[in-house]
């Protein structure tokens, strides 16, 4: 009765190895596939260049791929992206610039992944991974530094696009890479 026992527990070890190697959506080791943009996107400003626009600065720190777990370590309320998709964690530091002494609340810089035919908003995660991006005003030349987390197909291959203020005219593009 000890060596069947053994030798389920076994299997059991090999089977769940195997199916967590099945089921990963992405490989954190592989090469960085070239960007895919859509027609008549640009310019697209490099990781750790400042986009200003009006009233914002925003600066792209970092873009994490694979990070399923960092986002799931987050909250049970994240979903598990659907197969063939993977989370992306954004670390974004966003200064106002604007004069309004109430100052404007950061979500009005509308953050998207991009890529020819897809489009997601940044609304996938229900909780951010620490630290989140502040869900508070910024009066004049203050800055918040923060993560926000995307649902977005595998491989990473699109750009960051921001559509900063209220009623937004303008895109302006990053690099996730």
């Amino acid at each position: 009765m000890g060596r069947w026992f053994a030798a389920l527990a076994v299997v059991a070890i090999a089977v769940g190895a195997l199916t967590g190697c099945a089921s990963q959506r992405c490989d954190p080791s592989a090469s960085p596939a070239p960007a895919e943009v859509p027609e008549g996107v640009g310019p697209i400003y490099p990781l750790g260049t400042p986009i200003v626009t009006g009233e914002w600065r925003i600066v792209v720190n970092s873009v994490t791929t694979c990070a399923d777990a960092l986002v799931k370590r987050a909250s049970d309320l994240n979903r598990e992206p659907d197969s063939g998709e993977e989370y992306i964690v954004v670390s974004l530091t966003v200064t106002y610039l604007g004069s309004d002494r109430l100052g404007r609340i950061p979500s009005w810089t509308h953050m998207h992944y991009v890529r020819p035919g897809y489009f997601v908003s940044h609304t996938n995660a229900i909780v951010d991974p620490p630290p989140s991006l502040a869900p508070f005003p910024l009066r004049p030349g203050e800055s918040t530094t923060g993560n926000v987390a995307l649902i977005v197909p595998s491989p990473v291959d699109g750009v960051l696009s921001f559509k900063p203020g209220p009623y937004p005219t303008e895109t302006y593009y990053s690099a996730v890479r």
